[in-house]
């Protein structure tokens, strides 16, 4: 059949004409033979010169109405083994190229062979060479731009742990020595003011007043209210009652005690 006489030029040639071939076969071949044409084919093949490793890339061609599963097996495989090289199972109608890449060691075998129901898509040193990368070139960097606006504040972390003590601060000076001589005395009185003087030649120091009812029940505690409490003069300390009995203490100190 005119199909089998051009199953090895669909694979030695490039992929371009074996596209033409596969539509001028579908041109002559009778209509019921062409089911499940899916035509394996050699995008181009990686060969540094002087090494034994080869990479070719296989693309397919489907020239039928609706995709189509081809399972690993005789039907779809690489020769030599492994039958698996990565080779997809599910065709699409339509022409795909580079769909995967399998390497092979030359001093293995001269060839590796793409089979699909029979069909072979031979690649070697002789394919298509696929075509030369150049590197790609990375140019200056530019300048820096602007710095961006601030963001908002982040929320308020939590309380660090406390941290150790600090030295111990210097000794402060010494204070002033203690009074001697000095003493308290308290007045009472019977209405809202009383007055505590300190004798002829002692000044009052420090001082302080009260006020007291007279309880008449339970509910009654005998507390007044006070309204001022405060030196008078040099000698005496005064309290005034705004409720109850005023009781006015003084601290009294001889004139030369500090």
């Amino acid at each position: 059949m005119i199909m089998t006489d051009h199953r090895e030029a669909l694979t030695r040639r490039g992929p371009t004409l074996a596209l033409l071939l596969v539509a001028a076969i579908m041109l002559l071949a009778p209509a019921e033979s062409r089911a499940q044409l899916v035509f394996p084919y050699v995008d181009c093949v990686e060969h540094e010169e002087g090494s034994d490793e080869i990479t070719a890339h296989f693309g397919y061609a489907s020239l039928e109405s609706s995709s189509r599963t081809i399972n690993l097996g005789t039907n779809n495989q690489f020769i030599p083994s492994p039958i698996n090289r990565g080779q997809p199972t599910f065709f699409s109608p339509g022409v795909y190229h580079s769909m995967f890449s399998a390497t092979w060691d030359l001093s293995e075998h001269d060839t590796l062979t793409w089979r699909i129901r029979g069909r072979n898509a031979v690649a070697s040193v002789d394919s298509e060479p696929c075509p030369i990368r150049c590197p790609q070139l990375v140019g200056f960097a530019g300048p820096d731009g602007p710095p961006g606006e601030p963001g908002e504040a982040g929320p308020r972390g939590e309380t660090g742990p406390t941290g150790p003590a600090g030295e111990t601060g210097p000794q402060g000076s010494d204070g002033r020595p203690a009074t001697h001589g000095c003493y308290r005395i308290e007045i009472e009185s019977d209405d809202a003011e009383a007055m505590a003087s300190c004798p002829s030649g002692e000044r009052v120091v420090s001082g302080g007043g009260q006020c007291t009812t007279d309880a008449t029940d339970d509910a009654d505690t005998g507390a007044g209210q006070l309204k001022s409490s405060q030196p008078d003069g040099e000698s005496a300390w005064v309290a005034r009652c705004r409720i109850g009995q005023a009781t006015a203490s003084a601290i009294c100190c001889p004139d030369g005690n500090p």
